[in-house]
């Protein structure tokens, strides 16, 4: 008897997992999908960087621009520009560009900003972690863990608006203890953009001094 009730309730347990994978699957899908619809996305958002180990915190606003394969992030400090193929990253204070390759596998969302908005189901294990009312936007959570144990991050923590199929915010938990907080309060989808808005331009910058990394 007692191995009959042991059996049911693995069963049970083993059923809710299932169905709480399968509702953070369609989350994540939706989200996928979504952004496949757009020709491009613009998002204004907030990043928190949190670095308990040596307690500093900091919080600055910012835009990304997201084109098939490149992207522009829109800094205080700093811009980055991508092609797709090559990142610059224009360090403002210092006026200097720094020339890297793109990694389109790499995970690091910080490397590459596109893959915020890609598929996260074949690279995470994910579950389901319930709905509620956050600034009167009901808003889906999803709770993923990266299957590469080599990966920068612990874990990511998502939250869906229900209503859209967008990310309200994604935290990042770093394995160096340093956690990424990115909280978007706009996402608008195919407003024009030029390819050359990915490119950094020496010409507008003829004082700059360019770091060749690759």
């Amino acid at each position: 008897m007692k191995k009959l009730v042991l059996l049911i309730v693995a069963l049970v347990v083993g059923s809710a997992a299932i169905a709480q994978d399968q509702e953070a699957k369609e989350v994540l899908d939706r989200l996928a999908q979504k952004a496949k619809s757009f020709t491009t996305i613009t998002a204004d958002f907030t990043i928190t960087v949190d670095n308990k180990k040596d307690k500093v915190r900091d919080s600055q606003s910012g835009r990304l621009l997201i084109k098939g394969a490149m992207f522009k992030v829109l800094l205080k400090g700093s811009d980055v520009y991508s092609n797709g193929k090559v990142r610059w990253t224009h360090l403002k204070e210092a006026d200097e560009v720094n020339l890297q390759n793109v990694n389109p596998n790499d995970p690091n969302i910080l490397h590459n900003p596109t893959r915020i908005f890609s598929s996260y189901t074949s690279e995470f294990k994910y579950v389901y972690k319930g709905d509620k009312k956050e600034k009167g936007v009901r808003v889906q959570e999803v709770h993923l863990f990266p299957r590469d144990l080599k990966a920068a991050f612990a874990s990511v923590k998502m939250k869906v608006d229900s209503s859209t199929g967008l990310p309200t915010s994604i935290v990042y938990a770093g394995k160096d203890g340093v956690t990424y907080t990115i909280t978007f309060s706009k996402i608008v989808g195919d407003l024009p953009i030029s390819n050359s808005d990915f490119v950094f331009n020496t010409k507008v910058h003829p004082n700059v001094e360019v770091i060749d990394m690759r």
